[in-house]
């Protein structure tokens, strides 16, 4: 029997730098794909990892897997021109739905919209997520069609979804991912999940979901000037915890983070099965949390220096 563990961890809050601490605890075979960005203090990790591990080191065995549901198949080819209509239906309204501080939406509805037969595969909610959204569903200026196509899209993501969690029971493989929102905000609230996932959810409070904001945009490359923060204050209302409601536990960016909290750490570890692992090693990993967790305060420092001045005036 496979069993399912996710960790919804909001993007700039570190998921990638966790994904190598947490999620593979010291593994040495090269599974993972790992990298840094010193300027930026931005880590690159493969954030899914099935067990047993694949002998590819490169790639995820279900690359490797071809459906056999027709009926996913078919509804594939569906779903395709609905998503196109909608992606233009998205573009056209741009106001009212986009985030103008990032402008990636349209390629990563482009890309699924590309990849449509593959995306059952593996985690894609950076992705499927850009094609709905709460307050355009709700808006009143929307037609009943475009919200019709919203439902349909929602349905094909979870068929996906349902079809990855068949495929890694049927073959026994244990599935623990990193992803940054709970699958019934990125795929579909109608998504039953497998009897056998345990999920965990990243927790903001205000200050940290600033915090976060702003290393989100700097780790991205993105520009990013002082005034950014009062920006972020001014509409802030911990929309970014939302995925706390659908998880079985929740953990502290600010405990792990800032105070550096052990037993919070623990938690992460313990999570994905590698609570021996951290007990063996727990002064170092500490150690390398609070290294991070500086490394980010620079990065503010020089990016946002007011914001470094409110955090450090304590």
């Amino acid at each position: 029997m496979a069993d399912f563990r996710e960790f919804y961890v909001q993007s700039g809050a570190g998921s990638n730098f966790l994904a190598t601490k947490c999620l593979w605890a010291g593994d040495d075979t090269k599974h993972y794909l790992y990298d840094n960005n010193e300027s930026t203090n931005e880590f690159s990790c493969r954030r899914e990892k099935l067990n047993p591990l694949p002998k590819d080191n490169h790639t995820s065995w279900l690359l490797h897997y071809e459906c056999d549901d027709e009926n996913l198949i078919s509804s594939a080819k569906r779903i395709k021109p609905i998503l196109i209509e909608l992606d233009m239906f998205i573009g056209n309204n741009h106001t009212s739905f986009e985030n103008e501080t990032r402008g990636n939406y349209q390629s990563d509805r482009t890309t699924v919209i590309d990849s449509i037969n593959d995306i059952w595969r593996q985690d894609w909610s950076m992705y499927t997520s850009s094609f709905f959204h709460e307050e355009m569903y709700n808006n009143v200026e929307s037609s009943q069609n475009v919200k019709d196509m919203i439902l349909l899209a929602q349905d094909y993501f979870a068929k996906c979804r349902e079809y990855y969690f068949k495929v890694c029971e049927h073959n026994s493989h244990d599935s623990f991912i990193i992803t940054h929102t709970s699958p019934y905000l990125s795929g579909s609230p109608r998504l039953p999940l497998s009897k056998n996932v345990k999920s965990l959810a990243m927790e903001l409070d205000e200050e940290m979901e600033t915090v976060t904001l702003c290393l989100q945009e700097i780790k991205s490359l993105n520009f990013i000037r002082d005034e950014y923060t009062v920006l972020i204050n001014d509409v802030s209302d911990l929309y970014v915890n939302r995925s706390i409601e659908f998880a079985d536990d929740k953990v502290s960016y600010r405990n792990i983070f800032f105070e550096n909290d052990e037993n919070e750490v623990m938690k992460m570890y313990d999570f994905f099965g590698n609570k021996e692992y951290f007990e063996q090693n727990t002064t170092q990993i500490m150690k390398e949390f609070k290294e991070y967790n500086d490394n980010n305060m620079k990065v503010i420092k020089k990016n946002v220096p007011s914001l470094y001045e409110k955090l450090t005036r304590r």
